[in-house]
């Protein structure tokens, strides 16, 4: 089906107060460990459900009952220790996160697993696992590659890792996170950029023996079966919908928007830094926590927008989200320069940047991308 979407500029500023749809992030990160729970969990979630579909689709191979109906997510978790065996390849190319949830549920267990994933998995998540975990890893003609997780002998639990990963991407520590949960000794994982932590917020909440300190997460497993414990989520806004819905009233001056029940947490905040210094009146009134994740209402008012100059780790935490910042650098005063970006979606294609400055230079702004990226 070609569909298409028309959308005249709006010729008044624009203003209201905006409910915010949820954060599929957020939620993949709180599936993955209702996933080993001893119970139903229910997560309340509007919004995008491409990768929650996937990902209970995949929930469904190895045992675990999920549906998404109604604005909720179910999950009847199958314990530690629980989850079935598939006869399927699962493909989860072109949903990364998902194949590292995915991969940190199945990776030691007492049966085989056959998993098809992109470049991006094998370039930073497979060397990690594989420092405890025995799996196989072949390329694939088709595209992608096909990772085969060995069994180990029913009841036995492979050793706790210590690793340093760059932070670029949060699926890689969730997944990691996800193994150690049934390792036999601790599990500590080092970035070097603090990448999102929905999921370490979730096992907090969940009384599992994790510290934080900074950008170092150390998990002692626990454990019986039924140590993780099933949650109720109550639905908060998404940092990505919330950029997107910024930029667009930031493009018109003059404009006022609030934006409802939105995460405000630390990790996922670097968009209203950003904004802040291009020159936007930005205000954000803390609500308080709900299930372990700070939220609020954001609001803005437009005015005159100048460059920036963006990189290094606020650049790289941001990842797609940054895309909104360009259109609003097409409107600023001055130059914008936008370094070390990091494509956080659709398998980690590097080439949407190229797509991106395609899309700007035929809107008529002067738009140049480096050979280096």
């Amino acid at each position: 089906m070609v569909a298409q979407l028309i959308i005249l500029g709006a010729e008044t500023p624009l203003a209201g107060s905006i409910p915010v749809p949820g954060d599929e992030d957020m939620a993949l990160a709180r599936m993955g460990l209702a996933a080993l729970s001893r119970g139903k969990t229910t997560l309340a979630f509007r919004g995008e459900q491409g990768k929650i579909r996937a990902f209970l689709d995949f929930l469904t191979l190895v045992g675990v009952r999920g549906s998404y109906r109604d604005g909720a997510i179910e999950v009847q978790g199958a314990g530690l220790f629980g989850l079935q065996p598939s006869d399927h390849i699962v493909d989860l190319r072109g949903h990364a996160d998902v194949a590292g949830l995915a991969l940190g549920l199945l990776v030691s267990r007492p049966f085989r697993s056959a998993l098809l994933v992109d470049d991006v998995v094998l370039e930073h998540l497979i060397p990690a696992l594989r420092e405890s975990h025995a799996m196989q890893v072949s390329s694939e003609g088709s595209g992608g590659h096909l990772v085969e997780l060995l069994p180990i002998a029913e009841g036995a639990r492979t050793l706790g890792i210590s690793v340093a990963v760059p932070g670029i991407f949060p699926w890689v520590k969730r997944a990691i996170l996800l193994a150690g949960l049934r390792a036999s000794g601790p599990t500590l994982v080092e970035e070097r950029f603090a990448s999102a932590d929905h999921l370490e917020r979730a096992m907090t909440r969940a009384r599992m023996p994790i510290d934080v300190q900074g950008t170092v997460a150390m998990l002692h497993p626990p454990r019986d079966d039924d140590s993780v414990a099933p949650q109720i989520f109550d639905a908060v806004g998404s940092t990505t919908f919330t950029s997107a819905l910024l930029g667009a009233a930031l493009m018109r001056p003059g404009s006022q928007i609030t934006l409802r029940e939105t995460v405000t947490n630390p990790t996922r905040s670097d968009f209203y830094s950003v904004a802040r210094h291009m020159g936007t009146q930005l205000a954000i009134a803390p609500l308080g926590d709900r299930q372990g994740e700070p939220f609020g209402n954001i609001s803005v008012r437009a005015a005159g927008l100048r460059g920036v100059q963006l990189g290094g780790e606020t650049a790289v935490r941001l990842g797609d989200d940054v895309i909104p910042l360009f259109a609003l650098a097409a409107r600023a005063t001055g130059e914008s320069q936008f370094a070390d970006l990091v494509a956080a979606r659709r398998g980690g294609e590097a080439k949407i940047w190229g797509r991106v400055a395609g899309l700007l230079a035929m809107a008529g702004v002067s738009v140049e991308q480096s050979a280096s990226g």
